[in-house]
């Protein structure tokens, strides 16, 4: 093999190692799971845990993946598809990172073995806690900065042809985290454009001829404006052939009282709005019932305006409340800015570089306080922040940082100085996730949910709901060895009103365009609950209806549950 070719395959193979021996390390001391409970959705929709058939529509993920799950799922029902390319995703984005950190090193005249150490950090820092508590938005914000780390990557004695088939790999891994969400590619659109334009500039700083240089940029951004106005076009088209675009809407404005006003914990706005619900339903729906027909979207926006004025956000309060929660995101930022310290620390002034990096602080800093002011600050939001600029901080460390370099006194002792600060920083993250990731399994509510689903087996003529809160699954592979139940759902979440959902309550006799509380009543109807009671704002919103008492029946148990028939 010649030596060009072992240059060119050497950082894969780096990057294959590196990440593979990370997994590896993850699974003989930790276990894989879902963080929450939103992806078992995805996967248990694809999977056909909702009517026996694969989800063909879903709020976030675009049409082409829910397509290539859907075929995948048609031919091998029993895989959990989602988990896979969930996993496949994080890996492959691990590699490109590693590598890409491997090929700058080179492309700079240092060694490989930086560029290797560089990489197992990042990834030993910033990728332990994703990689094994997994979350679809992160795992779309790892796409981003593998996106990003790709762009940077590039040598600036690249062909035309070499470098637009490395342009592509980023738009790739961009797009393949675009079809898992959307909204969570955003926030990496100003670090992909700093990469560019950086880039770009340096590029041009090696005199090599202007026109080359701007061709090579106008084609990348015009690459990633075709792709991603394809895909952005094939989703509008989407939801406007399959009629789905009041359910967008009411998604929308589900969104807009659940997540950016204080419903969940003081009704008495809502109870206050003039929507013609009575309590019992209003309390219901604060529970996330959105079964009834009278939720609709003009009642969803008229309990969100009457909390204007009421809830306050302290920005400083949100921005202190979630670090405090999640600390080892404190560690691993210092990390960072002690590498961004480092690639300024040369004798020679760098403006292109300061540029990138302070713009690069200020776009993280600015999104950052735009989720404090909408008072939704969660980890996954940010690291879809926080990872992008991380990678091209990252990158430009590799790059630029000199640390054997010839400086003068007081640069080496802030050179030291920033070192020890790394070290530290690498000491106190890996002691805190350490701590985190070797965390035991929640066994509890994976016996519920194999008590609920063992219970729908065997009663395959009973539609059992459920409140989402009776949901704690975080499985990435569902056992279905004994079956896989299609006749559990439950009564609101993301995916209620999604034609797989209609379909489910079809396949029983039941309209679900039309379902309000004398359904309740269908002998076809079972309630889950691990109370002696079913909620009495059900008993009460379905007695209202009806106009006269009912009573809850327990049907069956089954382990720590209890299912109720009503009359």
């Amino acid at each position: 093999m010649s030596k060009k070719m072992i240059r060119k395959i050497a950082p894969w193979m780096i990057g294959v190692l590196i990440t593979t021996l990370l997994f590896a390390a993850l699974k003989s001391i930790s276990y894989f799971r879902f963080e929450n409970s939103d992806d078992i959705l995805f996967v248990k929709g694809f999977m056909g845990f909702e009517g026996g058939k694969p989800m063909k529509f879903n709020l976030y993920t675009n049409v082409v993946l829910v397509k290539l799950l859907g075929v995948l799922s048609a031919v091998m029902p029993a895989v959990a598809w989602f988990s896979v390319y969930q996993l496949g995703l994080l890996w492959i984005s691990g590699v490109v990172i590693v590598k890409s950190f491997v090929q700058i090193s080179a492309n700079n005249q240092r060694s490989y073995l930086m560029g290797a150490l560089a990489g197992a950090v990042f990834l030993g820092v910033l990728a332990t806690f994703a990689f094994c508590r997994i979350t679809y938005t992160s795992t779309v914000a790892w796409a981003c900065a593998a996106a990003v780390a790709q762009i940077l990557s590039i040598d600036r004695n690249s062909t035309d042809s070499q470098y637009i088939s490395k342009i592509i790999l980023s738009v790739v891994l961009l797009s393949c985290g675009y079809l898992l969400r959307a909204e969570a590619v955003l926030p990496a659109v100003p670090f992909i454009g700093l990469a560019l334009l950086y880039r770009f500039i340096k590029f041009d700083e090696t005199n090599q001829k202007y026109m080359v240089v701007t061709k090579q940029l106008v084609t990348s951004i015009l690459l990633f404006i075709a792709v991603f106005a394809l895909l952005f076009a094939m989703r509008a088209l989407e939801i406007s052939l399959s009629d789905q675009s009041s359910y967008v809407k009411w998604s929308q404005a589900r969104i807009d009282l659940f997540d950016y006003t204080g419903f969940e914990s003081d009704i008495e706005p809502a109870l206050n709005a003039q929507t013609d619900l009575s309590e019992a339903e209003i309390t219901l729906l604060q529970d996330w019932y959105f079964m009834d027909e009278r939720i609709t979207i003009d009642r969803l926006l008229a309990m969100s305006q009457a909390y204007e004025g009421h809830t306050t956000n302290d920005v400083f309060s949100n921005i202190s409340s979630f670090f405090s929660s999640n600390k080892r995101y404190i560690t691993s930022i210092w990390l960072v800015i002690c590498a961004a310290a480092f690639c300024l620390l040369r004798r020679r002034r760098n403006t292109s570089l300061l540029f990138v990096i302070a713009a690069a602080v200020a776009a993280a800093l600015t999104m950052l306080l735009y989720l404090s002011v909408k008072g939704r600050i969660i980890f996954r939001a940010v690291d879809c922040i926080w990872l992008p600029m991380a990678s091209l901080i990252g990158c430009l460390f590799i790059e630029n940082a000199d640390l054997l370099g010839k400086h003068a006194k007081t640069q080496k002792i802030i050179a030291v100085a920033l070192s020890i600060m790394m070290v530290f920083s690498i000491g106190l993250t890996g002691s805190q996730l350490w701590q985190t990731v070797r965390s035991k399994p929640d066994e509890i509510s994976l016996q519920r949910e194999s008590e609920i689903e063992a219970f729908a087996l065997e009663n395959p003529d009973k539609l059992v709901l459920r409140k989402p809160s009776l949901l704690r699954d975080t499985r990435l592979f569902p056992d279905v060895s004994e079956g896989m139940p299609t006749n559990i759902m439950i009564w609101g979440d993301w995916y209620a009103r999604t034609p797989s959902w209609y379909s489910q309550l079809e396949s029983f006799g039941i309209d679900g365009e039309t379902f309000n509380a004398q359904d309740w009543l269908n002998p076809a109807i079972l309630f889950a609950s691990q109370d002696d009671l079913p909620p009495q704002a059900l008993i009460n919103y379905i007695s209202e209806y009806v106009g006269h008492p009912i009573t809850a029946q327990v049907y069956g148990e089954y382990g720590s549950l209890k299912f109720f028939s009503f009359q």
